[in-house]
C-alpha cells in the first residue's frame, strides 16, 4: 500500500439502496455493482442526484475507513465498497 486508501463501506442489507446493477448492463444476472459511484452519503449528493436516487437515503452506510502503510483490512463477503487512492 502506497499513501493512503479511503474506503466506503455498506452492508449487505443496504443493497437495495446503493441501486444494484449488472456488469454487463442487463445481460446477466450479476449485480455487482452499483450506479452511484464513487459512494456518498445521500446528504452529499446534489439535489439532482438525489432526485435520481431517493432510497440511498434510508441506507445505513456509507461506513468511511481510512487505510493507510501497515493497515490490514478485512472486507467481510457482500459488503459494498469504493476505494479511494491519495
Amino acid at each position: 500500500l502506497c499513501g493512503r486508501k479511503l474506503v466506503w463501506l455498506y452492508p449487505p442489507g443496504d443493497a437495495r439502496f446503493v441501486y444494484p446493477i449488472s456488469k454487463d448492463r442487463g445481460a446477466s444476472m450479476d449485480f455487482s455493482r452499483s450506479s452511484i459511484l464513487p459512494f456518498r452519503s445521500f446528504q452529499e449528493l446534489g439535489s439532482e442526484d438525489q432526485a435520481r436516487y431517493p432510497m440511498l437515503q434510508r441506507a445505513a452506510g456509507p461506513l468511511e475507513v481510512f487505510v493507510e502503510r501497515g493497515d490490514l483490512f478485512y472486507l467481510p463477503s457482500a459488503w459494498w465498497h469504493c476505494v479511494e487512492g491519495s
